[in-house]
């Protein structure tokens, strides 16, 4: 029943509708897949910036794995979640929505140090280096300033104080905190850190490839969807632009029935192909492509139509009016061709009058006096 429903909801509208109806939250319909899916496909885009931030949380394995409700509650979080008054703008690294001023009062900084040959009990280092510890570094800084370049580079990192949890007390966030990084430091040896580490790593593998599945899978269906609106935008923009050229010339064809003949010179024109920027050797490629699809065209405005529908996506089609006068005059037919169509051609006929009147009047030559323009 409410599986149809939810495909039409945005995140905010699918986690207000999910707290109304308490057997949403834990039926079969509030699954990862549905709320991932619902975050790329009908998010916004701090949605999927956010959903994409805990996917790489997710990737290195730094965090608890999100339920379904709890996933939906960090994409859709506007305050923080542990003071409740700052707003938030983004998830942080720890899997939790935290403001600025929460984030440092909580977060505890860890530099590496040179490792020593001579060591007699754990250091830090040994910890942050077992695969099974997967911290983030935050950024570098140099062991030695004043040699500069030459300096050893040494990360940082910053680890949450104390384990997070939720209202029915189940751990969030990060998977490793600075309170079990300390008491690892106790330990006697590196076995009893390893051994540490594997009690209370939890098993999350399920839970982990599951939500890897969901995003690998809906990446390649956004892709696919993406895919074809830009070839269906690009179809569209081609006929447009043909259709414009076509309207142009349909359009300088009625001047030249309304102009004398010892001025329709004043009308030639050139086709112009010409691209965004680019480099040389791709312009010159491009070049000979077009040059070769209007040799092989019976026509002009075939010539045109190969071009758009056979050359460069990036191509474009211009009309060039040969007397910088002319050109002039008629400049608002160049820059809207696209007017003068069936379904307003007695006001667009009226404004070819005008035009044409303007011709001759400038080149001082006689001209039937129409009614006026309507533009």
């Amino acid at each position: 029943m409410y599986q149809n429903v939810v495909e039409y909801l945005n995140p905010t509208e699918l986690y207000t509708f999910t707290l109304s109806y308490a057997s949403i939250c834990d039926g079969p319909i509030l699954t990862t897949y549905t709320v991932v899916k619902n975050a790329l496909f009908n998010g916004n885009k701090n949605i999927k910036t956010r959903m994409e931030r805990i996917y790489a949380q997710v990737i290195a394995n730094t965090i608890f794995i999100p339920k379904p409700i709890r996933l939906l509650s960090l994409l859709t979080m506007k305050h923080c979640e542990c003071c409740n008054m700052q707003p938030i703008n983004f998830v942080t690294d720890y899997g939790l929505a935290l403001c600025l001023p929460c984030k440092k009062k909580n977060t505890s900084r860890i530099e590496m140090k040179a490792t020593k040959v001579l060591r007699s009990k754990i250091e830090m280092n040994d910890i942050i280096q077992n695969q099974k510890v997967n911290l983030v570094p935050h950024h570098c800084v140099k062991e030695q300033p004043n040699l500069g370049y030459y300096s050893r580079s040494l990360l940082v990192y910053y680890v949450l104080n104390e384990p997070f949890f939720d209202e029915n007390n189940n751990r969030l966030g990060p998977i490793i905190t600075h309170k079990q990084l300390s008491e690892m430091l106790n330990l006697p040896s590196y076995e009893a850190v390893e051994k540490y580490i594997e009690d209370n790593t939890p098993d999350q593998s399920q839970a982990r490839r599951m939500f890897i599945q969901a995003m690998t899978l809906l990446r390649e269906k956004i892709f696919d969807i993406n895919e074809k609106k830009a070839l269906e935008r690009s179809v569209k923009v081609k006929r447009f632009r043909f259709k414009k050229y076509l309207n142009t010339t349909q359009a300088i064809a009625f001047l030249l029935e309304r102009v004398p003949e010892h001025l329709r010179f004043k009308l030639d024109y050139n086709i112009q192909f010409s691209f965004y920027r680019q480099n040389d050797r791709a312009r010159r490629a491009k070049m000979d492509e077009i040059r070769m699809l209007a040799n092989a065209a019976e026509s002009p405005a075939a010539a045109v139509q190969a071009i758009l529908n056979q050359g460069p996506p990036d191509g474009v089609v211009s009309i060039w009016i040969r007397c910088n006068k002319t050109a002039g005059i008629i400049k608002p037919l160049l820059s809207c061709p696209t007017k003068y169509n069936d379904e307003t051609k007695k006001s667009h006929r009226a404004n070819l009058l005008e035009l044409a009147r303007m011709i001759c009047k400038h080149y001082k030559a006689p001209c039937e006096n129409e009614f006026p323009a309507t533009w």
